[in-house]
């Protein structure tokens, strides 16, 4: 929740480049361990990294593009339209519910 920010940017990307507005927060991504069917781990990379992921305003293009990645290989696919716009962010830890800290106001009203 929060909110917009009704910012306009331009965004480019290996695909093509249009003009956009940002608009609400939607999205809060964490950093994630990945663990194949196979059992191998990639682990997180940095463990501070989180994004979040805003609305902007949609067109509707839709395009042709071949992609490969650890699922398939040289697969044809439609891709948009495009939603979201996810930035690095900074998550601040909220003030935990203890009664020696000024969490302890939140203990009042729940």
């Amino acid at each position: 929740q929060g909110n917009p920010v009704y910012l306009p940017v331009f965004l480019r990307d290996q695909f093509n480049g249009r003009d956009a507005l940002v608009g609400f927060p939607r999205l809060l991504c964490n950093p994630a361990e990945k663990v194949t069917a196979s059992g191998y781990v990639y682990p997180v990379v940095d463990p501070e990294q989180h994004y979040v992921c805003y609305e902007i305003d949609q067109r509707p293009e839709v395009f042709s593009a071949v992609i490969s990645d650890q699922f398939v290989d040289g697969w044809p696919v439609e891709l948009g339209p495009d939603k979201l716009l996810c930035v690095p962010s900074e998550k601040h830890t909220p003030t935990p519910t203890k009664p020696d800290t000024w969490g302890r106001i939140k203990l009042l009203y729940r």
